[in-house]
């Protein structure tokens, strides 16, 4: 466990996330302490999601590390953070952002949703997709993230997809 936390950046369902310190790069490190079996589930599918995932607008998955009290899940680190902290500054006008860029935001979250939808052998429904969810690269590029209650489609779960999981202000009507 070479990971150096550097600060706390965000508090989750299940976890804290925190700035680290791992082979000279920083990264986003996800802590789950080991006392909920409804972590540890979420964790581990969360880390099996991400794991398979490779695409410009999904967040690139590091590794995972386990110890006695916590397990660990390191994905890359974005310094500009969510996409609800950069709609925030452009409501309250403390930047701007031109309808071109705008329309290239939403492409990225576009296309990172259709490789998700389109995966196979069995596709995978995000679940909880909000501006939270979003972060931005310093380069201007937006990557899905936080795929905690995400779900691998098959045959028998197609038709049982109707429960009300994810976000409020953000589930489809």
């Amino acid at each position: 466990e070479d990971i150096t936390f550097v600060k706390k950046i965000g508090i989750g369902g299940f976890s804290n996330v925190y700035l680290g310190k791992w082979n000279q790069s920083f990264v986003a490190v996800k802590s789950v302490e080991n006392q909920d079996d409804r972590a540890d589930d979420v964790f581990e599918k969360e880390a099996q999601t991400l794991c398979a995932l490779k695409h410009p607008n999904i967040i690139t998955f590091y590794g995972i590390s386990f110890s006695e009290s916590r397990k660990l899940l390191i994905v890359e680190y974005f310094e500009k953070g969510s996409l609800d902290k950069y709609i925030e500054a452009l409501t309250t006008r403390k930047i701007n952002c031109s309808l071109e860029k705008k329309i290239n935001y939403l492409l990225h979250i576009a296309n990172g949703m259709a490789y998700l939808h389109s995966y196979k052998p069995n596709p995978i429904v995000h679940r909880d997709l909000k501006p939270a969810n979003v972060l931005m690269s310093e380069n201007g590029i937006l990557k899905i993230c936080d795929f905690g209650l995400s779900r691998s489609l098959n045959y028998e779960t197609k038709s049982a997809m109707t429960s009300n999981i994810g976000s409020f202000y953000y589930l489809s009507p």
